[in-house]
């Protein structure tokens, strides 16, 4: 019998794409913490299939599969390390971060010690990951990792972020025994999407907050590599899309008028900052979110309620600060 309800995932960022070795990773320090059971999706650029011949009406013999990938979501609860940060001190979704785009810089100021991450923009600032996956009694391999993210606070409990990894997958082998992974930050509790300073919009704090997501919206283009005998050469990161939105209760239009902002065209700056605790906090913020559709009408009951959905544009044309990312 082999268990479906056991997973467990290592993972680290490769020197370079493609390069890297599922069996050098240590169940000591490169295990991720997973927030809720994944479900992996292996793919094939060709399934061998072969069309039908002349004088036969049924199926021809297939030839081997070629060319596989896999797509993994993981569920994580963002957390920080709940000690001063440094080159090794880190955030528990730091190298998840990397592989998903995000340049990350270390401010060392003593008592005011921070991981900012912003969106990489060339191909050399790209980051790729590795990662062996224990799932379903057995062992998968996956090399050429690129990550793209949504990170949903629906009410006021433990914001999840969701990253999803699209890489080349190797051949499982029997793993009845999942190792033990040891989570270097398991005893800290991640803050919680609750306070008064948590949301604000267009430089309003004070609406009552719902829902939200920010999602990064990163294409993936697959690289089909017939010179070479996998068939794959893994995936090239191109265009981002990022985008957020927020649901809260439809305030009067002198404190904010969503229709206008809408009918103007208007970019608006937004703000999240999860939990209070200095090294166990993040915080989200763009400077100019732009609507990308007409705000939408809800209810919570006899509550009306306001969704609106917007682009994350760049403070200006080429900056790239379209959505900053801090854990201070």
């Amino acid at each position: 019998m082999k268990p479906i309800t056991i997973f467990g995932i290592l993972f680290d960022l490769e020197g370079s794409y493609g390069t890297g070795n599922p069996g050098t990773m240590f169940v000591e320090t490169d295990g991720i913490q997973l927030a809720e059971l994944p479900e992996l999706t292996p793919e094939w650029a060709n399934d061998g299939a072969r069309p039908a011949p002349p004088g036969t009406l049924g199926y021809q013999r297939k030839v081997a599969p070629s060319g596989a990938t896999l797509t993994l979501p993981i569920k994580l609860e963002p957390k920080g390390a709940g000690a001063a940060y440094s080159a090794s001190v880190v955030p528990n979704i730091h190298k998840l971060l990397r592989a998903a785009g995000f340049n990350a810089a270390l401010t060392a100021t003593g008592g005011a010690e921070k991981w900012t991450y912003t969106l990489a923009t060339t191909l050399a600032e790209f980051v790729s990951g590795v990662a062996r996956l224990y799932a379903r009694g057995e062992s998968y391999p996956a090399t050429g990792l690129y990550l793209d993210w949504e990170i949903s606070f629906d009410g006021p409990g433990v914001p999840l972020i969701t990253f999803t990894m699209r890489g080349l997958y190797g051949d499982p082998v029997d793993q009845l025994v999942v190792p033990y992974i040891t989570y270097p930050l398991a005893a800290i509790d991640p803050p919680k999407a609750v306070g008064a300073a948590l949301f604000s919009l267009n430089g309003v704090p004070g609406l009552v907050f719902k829902s939200g997501k920010i999602s990064g919206g990163w294409e993936l283009t697959p690289r089909v590599n017939m010179n070479s005998a996998a068939g794959h050469a893994g995936f090239a990161r191109g265009r981002r899309m990022p985008k957020a939105e927020f649901t809260f209760e439809t305030p009067v239009k002198a404190t904010l008028n969503p229709e206008q902002l809408w009918r103007s065209a208007a970019e608006m700056p937004f703000a999240l900052n999860v939990g209070a605790v200095q090294y166990n906090r993040h915080k989200w913020a763009g400077p100019k979110l732009q609507l990308s559709q007409p705000p939408s009408p809800g209810a919570d009951g006899s509550i009306a309620l306001t969704t609106v959905t917007g682009q994350l544009n760049p403070s200006a044309l080429g900056a790239n600060d379209e959505l900053t990312v801090t854990f201070d």
